[in-house]
């Protein structure tokens, strides 16, 4: 009589599929292979581990002489100064500068940039992309412009921070880029693009003969410098605002092209410049 234990063990798996003979040696042979490179990469790895030591521990030669301590320095602290040295006047130290360039700036700070509460009322979605470039900037205005192609060399800035600003649905937008630069480089830089302006009041596009009129609609009324331009073409108007504050330049588009909106903005992106600044 059969064993009940190998019987039920016969009955359930007897319906289970038998992988076939070359498969069940190829698969010995494949585990044999792997057991003998771990052990073959065990034997690599202690002998690695020895001959490092071994190096890391050059051996001591016998005549070598033991390490002699080295004597014990002591230092001493030199005198204290007599309470009785006279105290410098410091009614004739110079006071600290407060002049207009105010600290010293080695980048633009965030707070140099317009907020939304600046750029008018609703819900604004702020973008900060320092690396951004594009067609917003007034330099593509005066790329068209056979006058000002490829114009005089601009000063270099040393830093830069860029900002855009979108209403609630995409309806309306703005960017403002803020400039720091070295010295007098910042009024420097405006009066480049004045130049621009004044130099291709009325022209026609070098891409495709297209009418275009640039007009300074204001000029300082706010800053060390500033101005408002309004160009016109058949493809639509736009206004720039530029700010100058000290080592900072701010040049930002005006998205309702109005020169009060465009004076507005202007006069607040100078009391951010100023609060990061000073000298206001």
């Amino acid at each position: 009589m059969p064993d009940p234990l190998f019987e039920r063990l016969y009955t359930a798996t007897r319906s289970l599929p038998a992988a076939p003979v070359e498969q069940i040696a190829a698969r010995g042979r494949q585990r044999a292979r792997r057991q003998r490179w771990t052990a073959v990469a065990a034997v690599c790895a202690a002998a690695l581990v020895i001959a490092t030591a071994s190096l890391a521990l050059p051996e001591r030669r016998a005549d070598t002489p033991d390490p002699v301590a080295s004597p014990e320095v002591t230092s001493t602290a030199p005198p204290a100064p007599s309470s009785t040295q006279p105290t410098p006047d410091r009614s004739s130290q110079p006071a600290p500068s407060t002049g207009s360039s105010g600290p010293t700036l080695t980048s633009v700070p965030a707070g140099a940039m317009l907020r939304p509460q600046d750029v008018g009322q609703g819900s604004w979605t702020v973008e900060d992309n320092p690396d951004a470039e594009g067609d917003w900037h007034f330099e593509f205005v005066l790329g068209y412009c056979p006058a000002y192609r490829p114009g005089p060399a601009r000063p270099s800035h040393v830093d830069r921070r860029l900002r855009d600003f979108t209403s609630q649905g995409g309806a309306t937008g703005m960017t403002q880029e803020v400039k720091l630069y070295r010295s007098d480089d910042a009024r420097d830089a405006f009066t480049w693009y004045r130049d621009g302006a004044t130099a291709c009041a009325d022209h026609r596009s070098v891409f495709g003969g297209t009418q275009m009129t640039v007009t300074i609609v204001a000029e300082n009324f706010v800053g060390d410098r500033s101005m408002l331009v309004l160009t016109r073409s058949a493809h639509g108007t736009g206004m720039y605002g530029f700010v100058v504050h000290g080592r900072l330049l701010t040049q930002f588009t005006v998205a309702a092209d109005t020169e009060q909106a465009g004076r507005q903005l202007a006069r607040k992106a100078y009391d951010r410049m100023c609060a990061v600044a000073g000298g206001c």
